[in-house]
């Protein structure tokens, strides 16, 4: 057995999985090392599930999910997550949205009946829904309105994805933000929030058959109700696109490719594992390929990088970047990186350290996103409310060890292709 299959096999989640009567499916992934415990709630909405004309609508509903209900008013959940000294969040991604909880295993029972109650019972007023309206427009203001690559990459999306809300940012657009009504917000509770919608990861240090008691207890008796998810689907892309922004706030200029790609949740789903390779092969710092070459060798530019994630319902991105060295026209670097990536193969056949680097960064990573609680609830959770099974997930360092250079040829010959990507240019204007 190789070095790599044995860090691959290192680790075994061990979960384990149930289904309460009203469709609320659970998952339990022991940890015993700690008498601490994350309770992470994925409900199956995210930004692209949002109707026309309301973008951003799952994010700020997730702002909401905190103002409280008749049984638990205000920040009565927040204060009561601060006296024992946990943590209380969220996020919101396209595809999904996630609430969590880390405290000491002796709370998780409080934990359970809190966020039970918000998810039938959450009380909004129209004074709470305008004042966090404002909250996300400055959130957006200063996150994407005031950086300019933030802004560049908004712009790549809007024209990578032709007909799919990916191509919309999850935060909405300013002129939607500003149009949110306390009955849009309610409106969307009433259809996306529920048991029958939502995956429960609980992982650390609790028992099984405890979770399975406490979950019925405060979950089971929730009515469940039926939710139907409709994606648009992106239209063959024919055309190479080219996005070209100028902006004096900019330090300094950016070069930006992205292409599309598969995910977990699309049929050309065994891809991926390769196409991770790819990807930390390429971009991975001053180890990857494009660093070694643009960087370093050919001084093309001062920085490169590749990145891709998988964990994604419809097809995703795959985005490469980079930042030109003084004098050197985004033409000549996009030249450059076109040269490179279209030899990645042969440059695998003279040089197979890199791809043995490439696969151990991965899999001591993906073993890493695994280490604790909490890291182990969002592993587990991205990836099963994105297309992936529990088996995947056990699976992914061995597949990652098992990726071949002629696997990577063939990916990398099927993923950059030109009519399947949009080229942005950051530009100083002074």
């Amino acid at each position: 057995m190789s070095s790599l299959q044995t860090i691959a096999q290192a680790q075994s989640l061990n979960a384990q999985t149930f289904e309460l009567p009203n469709g609320m499916k659970v998952i339990y992934v022991p940890d015993r090392r700690l008498p601490i415990v994350t309770h992470m709630l994925w409900y199956r909405v995210g930004s692209a599930d949002e109707e026309p004309g309301k973008s951003g609508l799952a994010h700020f509903f997730e702002h909401l999910m905190f103002k409280g209900t008749p049984a638990n008013p205000g920040d009565s959940y927040a204060r009561f997550i601060g006296e024992v000294g946990g943590e209380l969040n969220a996020f919101t991604s396209y595809d999904f949205t996630a609430y969590y909880a880390t405290v000491g295993s002796a709370h998780l029972e409080r934990v359970m009946e809190l966020e039970a109650d918000r998810m039938v019972n959450l009380a909004l007023t129209p004074q709470q829904v305008a004042v966090e309206r404002e909250v996300i427009v400055e959130e957006r203001r200063l996150r994407t309105d005031n950086k300019p690559e933030a802004l560049l990459l908004e712009q790549a999306l809007a024209s990578l994805f032709l007909n799919h809300r990916y191509g919309i940012p999850v935060i909405g657009w300013m002129h939607e933000i500003r149009s949110w009504t306390q009955e849009d917000a309610l409106s969307f509770y009433r259809r996306w929030y529920g048991p029958s919608n939502a995956l429960l990861v609980v992982s650390g240090d609790v028992d099984f058959e405890q979770l399975r008691r406490l979950a019925t207890k405060h979950y089971g008796k929730l009515p469940a109700h039926a939710v139907t998810r409709k994606r648009a689907t992106e239209p063959p892309s024919l055309a190479e696109r080219r996005v070209i922004m100028k902006d004096q706030r900019a330090g300094r200029p950016l070069w930006l490719r992205l292409y599309l790609a598969p995910s977990y949740g699309t049929e050309n789903r065994s891809k991926t594992a390769a196409i991770e390779v790819l990807a930390e092969l390429l971009g991975s710092g001053a180890t990857g390929i494009l660093h070694r070459r643009l960087v370093m060798e050919r001084g093309l530019a001062t920085d490169v990088s590749a990145s891709y994630d998988p964990a994604a319902i419809d097809e995703t991105m795959f985005a490469i970047n980079a930042i030109p060295k003084p004098g050197v026209t985004m033409e000549q670097l996009g030249g450059a990186i076109d040269e490179e990536i279209n030899t990645v193969a042969k440059t695998l056949s003279t040089a197979p350290a890199d791809l043995t680097r490439a696969k151990q960064k991965l899999i001591m990573a993906g073993l890493q996103a695994r280490d604790g609680a909490y890291k182990a609830a969002l592993t587990v959770g991205s990836a099963l409310m994105t297309g992936a099974a529990l088996n995947d997930i056990e699976q992914r360092q061995d597949l990652i060890s098992s990726v071949t250079a002629e696997e990577i040829a063939v990916v990398a010959h099927d993923l950059f292709q030109p009519t399947r990507s949009v080229t942005s240019f950051l530009l100083t204007e002074r």
